[in-house]
């Protein structure tokens, strides 16, 4: 089991009954959200049925309106409470990983304290609590969004045709193992930048309780430097991390162009020689764009879950 797996398991333990059921309706929105966005190119996709092969009336363009006014009506109200359930677990959960933590720390030993520094004591209590606060606001209910929403558009395009649906989502598979093979050198990049985060706020933590100490032996440039130095490694560690963590989501971006260039490549031939309606083809290059936003999003989320997990 990966450390990744490992950690979603504890932390949907840790939440509790009551949580866990937020959680489940936070997702049970998303997903209705997510149905949503079906449903407008599909009706946009009749309309174009009926302009260009004719069947259409006005009553039917009202059809059309009223089932826009509908659907979008359904998704407004699917979008807050998705996030109201959402952010009122990660809250929750942020208020009882803190109490959980601090009454740990409390129990540990004098000889604990003698060997660890406060200031890195509480910057790796708050920051790593806030950084599952994140990932349970964020990345718990836009894992599963990120699976429904591309595998229901995926096979309402195959229904309507098989092959091209096949050569448009291709670059899938090969920007997915490209993204997977970073996920290891990510998560240790993003180690290095809470511990280098925790030695800095530990620095200057020392070095305000021992200020006096510090003014009156005339050592302020040295201690100052010593911050700078330790500010500069937090820094560099943080580009660096940065730098990689965006890799996986330009990674999908271009595999999300290269499917729009092959519907129109493919589809624009298949349309040209009668094989393929216009309708169909304007479904393919709408619902390409939402296939491959929900993995854009699963890069980010992944790098949410390298800091909540590290």
């Amino acid at each position: 089991m990966s450390n990744s797996s490992h950690f979603l398991i504890r932390l949907l333990k840790f939440m509790g009954r009551r949580r866990r059921i937020e959680m489940t309706l936070s997702v049970a929105f998303g997903t209705l959200f997510a149905a949503t966005t079906l449903v407008p190119p599909l009706l946009i996709r009749r309309l174009i049925l009926w302009l260009t092969e004719g069947g259409g009336s006005v009553q039917s363009l009202s059809l059309v309106v009223a089932g826009l006014a509908i659907v979008y009506i359904v998704r407004g109200v699917c979008r807050y409470y998705y996030g109201q359930f959402s952010h009122q677990v990660a809250y929750h959960t942020l208020h009882d990983m803190m109490s959980s933590v601090y009454a740990h720390l409390q129990r540990l030993s004098h000889r604990f304290y003698n060997q660890q520094r406060t200031g890195s004591l509480i910057a790796r209590s708050i920051n790593d609590v806030e950084a599952v606060e994140d990932f349970v606001a964020h990345g718990v209910p836009d894992l599963v969004l990120a699976a429904v929403i591309p595998l229901t558009m995926i096979g309402v395009l195959a229904y309507i045709n098989p092959l091209l649906t096949l050569i448009v989502v291709l670059p899938l598979p090969i920007a997915g193992y490209i993204v997977y093979r970073f996920t290891g050198q990510i998560r240790a990049m993003w180690r290095r930048v809470r511990s280098g985060a925790a030695e800095l706020i530990a620095q200057v933590q020392d070095n305000f309780g021992g200020i006096t100490e510090i003014k009156s032996f005339g050592r302020e440039t040295e201690q100052a430097a010593l911050v700078r130095r330790r500010s500069a490694e937090f820094r560099d560690a943080s580009i660096a991390a940065n730098r990689l963590s965006l890799l996986p989501a330009g990674i999908v971006e271009m595999a999300g162009g290269l499917g729009v260039i092959l519907a129109v490549l493919v589809g624009g031939r298949f349309a040209l020689n009668g094989q393929m309606s216009v309708a169909d083809l304007f479904l393919f290059t709408a619902y390409l764009g939402h296939i491959y936003q929900p993995f854009l999003k699963l890069a980010d989320i992944g790098d949410t879950l390298q800091k909540a997990a590290t």
